[in-house]
């Protein structure tokens, strides 16, 4: 590993935000982070939960999470934040969104990583024994390999709705019979219907944002007919697709 790809697997800093802030993370962050709220207070906000953050406290947000954060202050808001792209977690098991109920012997590791912010060896082995420390205090939840599966087949046809289930099936490395049960088992829905309601939402974006006709709309979806589409978006919304415009336009 080159010394540049080395540093850009971590980010340490010292955020500072004035007054009031709001952060859109809807797109997922790119690495985990361990983060000690220093003034101000603060709230996370995503699908996998919600936390409300005060002076003291020590939280961890994972990779990939999707999620709005709004802060708060008199003056300034202020916390250190360390960002670390290798999470040293058992193989099944991830931690979800939380905050952390940290020992003395846990602040006096972070305090010995946050008297320098300089990416280095001595800082990233300081950062980990941070992690050793806190990693038995932290919620953990046990992820089976089917879950993880199903979350990546829902995820790709969310992405492009278009995607056929071959294609899909090839990319989790199992089968199309397989892929269909485990989507049945996990959701009670076959992947179809997810693939419908994806298309469905995409759809309802392109009405909402630009001005295509329904038939433009209907075969970027990949729909075999505007009539077809029509019929499943009414099934889906309780709508046709003129309707949801006029009430939705921007």
């Amino acid at each position: 590993m080159s010394s540049s790809v080395f540093c850009e697997s971590f980010l340490f800093s010292e955020i500072s935000l004035r007054h009031t802030y709001h952060c859109d993370s809807s797109q997922g962050v790119p690495v985990h982070y361990i983060r000690y709220m220093k003034s101000g207070t603060g709230k996370i906000i995503s699908d996998r939960g919600r936390i409300d953050i005060s002076p003291g406290d020590m939280f961890y947000i994972p990779k990939g999470l999707k999620y709005h954060s709004y802060w708060q202050g008199d003056d300034i808001v202020s916390f250190d934040s360390f960002g670390f792209e290798y999470f040293p977690s058992p193989v099944g098991v991830e931690f979800d969104l939380q905050k952390i109920n940290y020992t003395n012997d846990a602040f006096e590791a972070y305090q010995s990583l946050t008297s320098d912010k300089t990416v280095s060896c001595r800082s990233v082995g300081l950062l980990y024994i941070l992690m050793s420390k806190l990693m038995p205090m932290m919620t953990s939840a046990a992820i089976d390999s089917k879950s993880r599966t199903v979350e990546k087949i829902v995820r790709a046809l969310g992405e492009n709705p278009t995607f056929k289930t071959k294609k899909i099936a090839k990319m989790c490395g199992i089968s199309e019979s397989t892929l269909y049960t485990l989507i049945k088992q996990k959701l009670g829905k076959t992947p179809n219907e997810i693939r419908k309601t994806a298309q469905c939402e995409k759809a309802m974006e392109l009405l909402r944002t630009t001005d295509m006709t329904i038939e433009e709309i209907s075969c970027r979806m990949n729909f075999s007919s505007s009539s077809y589409f029509r019929k499943i978006f009414f099934s889906i919304t309780g709508k046709t697709p003129r309707e949801y415009r006029k009430e939705n336009v921007i």
